[in-house]
């Protein structure tokens, strides 16, 4: 209820299919959020959560096979949205992600949600991996 109802419609005014990943999606909570609030009749949201924790996806995929979107009015239902367990660094998450442009015909995605996983990157994987991430998105 905190996100600002315009946010995507104000970066894509003209509607579409918008890509967005989540990166350190944990259990899905806040991507199907987002997915419930910002996909319309004019804007379909597509997004690919990535999380390093395996428990934390098979929460999140059972969240999204619990939505039930045929008996939900449009405004509570679910875009399209997949769950993958990957660290986002490795060569394994990396397919993933470009499995999923691919798949949707595209480059790069239109949106990326990065939420507290930067600074475990950083730590990790040092400023090359920050930008190695940034490169892959």
């Amino acid at each position: 209820s905190h996100l600002p109802q315009d946010l995507l419609t104000n970066l894509f005014p003209s509607g579409g299919k918008i890509l967005a990943l989540d990166i350190g999606c944990n259990a899905g909570n806040l991507t199907l959020a987002l997915s419930r609030k910002y996909s319309t009749d004019n804007l379909q949201l597509n997004i690919l959560g990535i999380d390093i924790d395996e428990t934390l996806i098979e929460r999140a995929k059972k969240a999204n096979n619990n939505s039930d979107n045929d008996n939900k009015p449009s405004s509570e239902k679910c875009g399209n949205v997949e769950f993958v367990c990957a660290d986002v660094m490795s060569e394994k998450g990396s397919q993933e992600i470009q499995g999923f442009l691919n798949a949707n015909g595209v480059e790069k995605f239109d949106v990326v949600f990065l939420f507290s996983v930067t600074m475990w990157i950083h730590l990790h994987h040092g400023d090359s991996g920050l930008e190695n991430l940034i490169k892959t998105c």
